[in-house]
């Protein structure tokens, strides 16, 4: 498969899995990161092996792809999200742009960068919920907060990733699929049209000294991801089907 892992045909089964993994890890972390206030969970999260890998293959996905964003080490994110736990620096930091109680710097909702007004529950909050509900899952605050929360989509990508990732270990490959087509549908028509923006506007609040070093890079990350995805999804599905073929 792509990204440098080139590997023989009959262990292909294996660098399936392991792609799958990382792209669920990456859509998890990225989903906590911007989904609640940062904690020490978290900042241990970051400072993990299996963290640091990820985004050594997401940097890697990023130059094959010819991306221009120079993505942080896992040394680096973790000495963020360490030192700005510690003091409440990323707490206080993290309602600056994302919550309020002023106007959030970098509002985390779909419909506020897709709406000509920039509004909350629009026509594009309805048609997250919709794929939400197709692929059988509900955001976790429906109906009472928007479901276009960036770390709701990113954590329903991640949910599928990890759907898609246990249906191919038993050898469930259709189900795999269809986890993976729901995930093209929903980086196409929502976390591609719009988490560029948001990382525009974080790194906006960076220039002004109103954030840090650790949502800048984590919006990079995050963007990244959405960027390179197509691909690994594209390559994924090639061999889902290509093994499914060979069962038939």
């Amino acid at each position: 498969m792509g990204y440098s892992r080139e590997v023989a045909a009959d262990d292909t089964r294996d660098a399936v899995a392991e792609l799958l993994a990382l792209r669920q890890l990456l859509y998890a972390l990225t989903a906590r990161v911007f989904a609640a206030e940062p904690d020490e969970e978290l900042a241990t999260w970051c400072a993990t092996d299996e963290v640091g890998a990820a985004l050594a293959f997401l940097a890697e996905a990023m130059a094959d792809a010819g991306g221009e964003v120079e993505l942080v080490d896992g040394t680096t994110i973790a000495a963020a999200a360490a030192s700005g736990v510690g003091d409440g620096a990323l707490a206080a930091e993290y309602m600056k742009l994302f919550v309020g109680p002023a106007t959030p710097l970098a509002p985390p909702w779909e419909s506020v960068y897709r709406s000509a007004d920039g509004l909350l529950f629009q026509a594009s909050t309805l048609a997250v919920r919709d794929a939400y509900r197709a692929a059988g899952f509900a955001a976790a605050g429906y109906p009472h907060e928007p479901d276009d929360h960036l770390g709701t989509e990113l954590g329903f990508m991640a949910a599928l990733g990890e759907r898609a990732l246990r249906a191919w270990q038993v050898g469930d490959i259709s189900r795999a699929l269809d986890d993976m087509q729901h995930q093209a549908a929903f980086l196409e028509e929502h976390l591609s049209l719009w988490a560029s923006a948001l990382r525009d506007r974080v790194m906006a609040a960076r220039v002004a000294g109103s954030a840090g070093p650790f949502y800048a890079a984590s919006a990079d990350i995050a963007c990244a991801l959405v960027a390179c995805d197509d691909a690994m999804i594209n390559e994924l599905m090639a061999e889902m089907e290509r093994h499914l073929g060979a069962a038939e």
